[in-house]
């Protein structure tokens, strides 16, 4: 184990290889020697072997080293040296006692993730310790074999996790422990991928009350700016270094070249893991007010991405059989079928009619594994059921204490959780488990009614759109809010404002590939924005009225809105150009009050108010397809089954009818 690292003598920190200048002290520096070859050797306290010299520090050297009072056991032995004076400016200790100070704290410390420390000890004016060696290499070194330096996702949350665990432990001891100097050459590895955090030598307690360090200490790239003299050092150090490391496994990029910038995942072709990338910016951010809080933190949302990656796959396509639509009985009384056949031939045969709500039926959701239906109800409440057979597998009543009916109702990608938003005077957002109904976490942040819900395609986040005028992105378990989205107020919201005064927002939609939100407000303006920069990516004006649904093309390149203004517009998301115009419900008199594009990408599926029908057409060029009338009142929502072969349409008419699509 060799050092690629150059440690001031004056002030300990550590430079770069190629450094001619201490970056923390400004004192000139001298690369120490570092043996390659077998030391003398010498026998320490009588029973400690030096073998070879492994490593050089900002104090000294560190040997291999043989225990012959333990069986010739392998040990690491650090030596301080008197050559560094180790001068803290407020603290004046020799470099001798810094070392014996980090000696007292790690001989305390017992961690599956820290070498153990057998003994500490002085002898001809030079002070030791010895703790486990460790067979392996350093982080660095094994990175710098990986191709590009990146290493599989998988192995960098396995990664991240274990440092998470020893860094808690560490921030949790009386007083907390921060490490200061988190970096790929201070993490050993071993042939089974266990971790050792390794060379304390700037570690220290963290002291409340204290406005700043003493003096900078880190090495530069991983080091959190407070590192520079600017404030003292906590805990969040060591998550920003955390951050920093993880960045660099995920991308080769070494953070030293460009300190305190990092480039978001999604350049690296981490385009669909948004949880991850807002992560690693909470982590590195400058201000460290606005990093995470605990490391503890940081390792529960590891654990989460490692399972969201890991079960993470296409939605299943849910399979009828011939038998599928024979679905009434004595004990499913709520599920009539329009009729008994023993085969389904054509478009618009009806499978069954759902008759559970009382009064209008408002929003309606398709499960992502396609076996089960949320419908939502101008009688408050939400039903989850069977598309097959009809039956009710459970019913939501979060929103019956406001009398309000459901606005909307969304699924989380995995099909577990629920999230819905009620009318009027609600201004929560309920998420709950679709298999029982238990209320899982109540949303607060709206100050006025919640209009849309879109759940992030990773499952990580929720955005919710208000009469309040926010976006809202915030954490489906906890609440923790990512941010607020006002708008671009130059090219959006105060043009908005000067025509009507009207900053509502009624439909929102993420993208496929979850980096952009595209939302809809009054009087017809839709914006489309960047997730992560929350850079405007399009503003404009494609209806005469309120735009009351958005949807995106599968891949991401078009979306779809429909308007009071009875036309549905496809147009380009990067550039707002429009494809076409579809006037089918127009020309009706209808408003439109849902769109939903096909799963295969062909077919966009709409509704209106002022009508009893949904229109099926060609995505490609507005043409008409098929023409389901069934509903005997307005059409208020509809939704297309993952496999793209049937529609859930829910109307006025206090039923929601499943049919065939295609």
């Amino acid at each position: 184990m060799s050092s690629s690292t150059l440690f001031c003598a004056t002030c300990g920190a550590a430079n770069n290889l190629q450094a001619a200048a201490c970056f923390a002290c400004g004192q000139s520096l001298t690369a120490p020697p570092v043996s390659e070859q077998a030391a003398p050797q010498r026998l320490l306290k009588q029973r400690y072997l030096l073998i070879g010299q492994i490593g050089q520090g900002g104090f000294g050297a560190v040997y291999k080293a043989a225990d012959t009072g333990f069986n010739n056991r392998l040990v690491a032995v650090k030596e301080a040296s008197q050559n560094g004076n180790g001068m803290h400016e407020q603290e004046p200790l020799s470099a001798i006692e810094a070392f014996k100070q980090e000696a007292q704290m790690l001989a305390g410390l017992m961690h599956p993730n820290l070498p153990r420390i057998y003994d500490h000890f002085s002898e001809e004016k030079h002070w030791y310790l010895v703790m486990d060696f460790i067979e392996g290499e350093t982080l660095e070194d094994y990175l710098a074999k990986a191709p590009d330096g990146r290493l599989p996702l998988k192995e960098v949350l396995a990664i991240g996790m274990q440092l998470c665990t020893v860094l808690d432990y560490l921030h949790t001891r009386q007083p907390p422990i921060i490490f200061r100097d988190l970096k790929p050459s201070n993490v050993m590895r071993t042939t089974d991928g266990q971790l050792y955090l390794i060379d304390f030598g700037i570690a220290r307690h963290f002291k409340p009350g204290q406005l700043k360090d003493t003096i900078a200490f880190g090495s530069p790239g991983y080091a959190a700016p407070e590192q520079y003299g600017k404030a003292q050092t906590s805990s969040s150090a060591d998550i920003y270094s955390l951050g920093a490391i993880l960045h660099q496994m995920l991308t080769g990029v070494d953070p030293s070249i460009t300190p305190f910038t990092f480039d978001p995942l999604h350049l690296y072709g981490y385009s669909t893991l948004l949880e991850l990338e807002v992560l690693l910016l909470h982590m590195v951010e400058i201000n460290a007010r606005k990093r995470l809080s605990s490391v503890t933190e940081v390792r529960r949302r590891l654990q989460r991405i490692s399972e969201i990656a890991r079960h993470h796959t296409a939605p299943l396509s849910y399979q009828l059989t011939p038998t599928d639509h024979v679905l009434v009985s004595p004990s499913n009384p709520v599920l009539t079928p329009s009729s008994i056949t023993s085969k389904i031939e054509k478009t618009g045969y009806i499978y069954g009619i759902y008759q559970g709500h009382s009064q209008s039926i408002t929003t309606v959701a398709w499960s992502p594994d396609g076996t089960r239906i949320a419908s939502g109800s101008e009688d408050t409440r939400v039903h989850v059921w069977e598309p097959a057979m009809g039956s009710e597998e459970t019913t939501f009543f979060g929103h019956s204490g406001y009398q309000h009916a459901v606005k909307d109702v969304v699924w989380s990608p995995d099909s577990t959780l629920i999230a819905s938003c009620g009318a009027g005077s609600d201004t929560t957002v309920q998420v709950w488990d679709a298999q029982t109904a238990g209320q899982m976490f109540i949303y607060t942040g709206h100050r006025r009614m919640v209009n849309a819900l879109t759940w992030s395609p990773d499952g990580a986040y929720i955005a919710s759109g208000s009469d309040d005028s926010t976006v809202q992105i915030w954490e489906p378990t906890t609440g923790d809010r990512v941010f607020t989205y006002l708008g671009d107020r130059r090219t959006f919201w105060e043009t908005l404002a000067w025509y009507t005064n009207k900053r509502q927002i009624y439909a929102l939609a993420w993208s496929p590939d979850g980096t952009r939100i595209v939302l809809g407000g009054g009087n017809g303006f839709v914006q489309v924005w960047h997730v992560l920069t929350r850079r405007v990516i399009c503003s404009h004006r494609p209806h005469a009225m309120d735009i009351v649904a958005l949807t995106w093309s599968p891949g991401g390149t078009y979306v779809a809105s429909g308007s009071k203004d009875g036309t549905v517009k496809v147009w380009e998301a990067a550039t707002g150009n429009l494809i076409f115009t579809y006037h089918g419900h127009a020309y009706s008199g209808e408003w439109v009050t849902s769109v939903a594009w096909s799963p295969d990408g062909k077919r966009i599926a709409s509704a209106g108010k002022g009508g009893t029908t949904v229109q099926i057409w060609d995505a490609h060029n507005g043409g008409n397809g098929f023409t389901y009338r069934n509903h005997t009142d307005n059409v208020n929502t509809l939704a297309w089954s993952p496999d793209g072969t049937r529609i859930a349409s829910g109307s006025d008419d206090k039923t929601v009818h499943i049919w065939q699509a295609i």
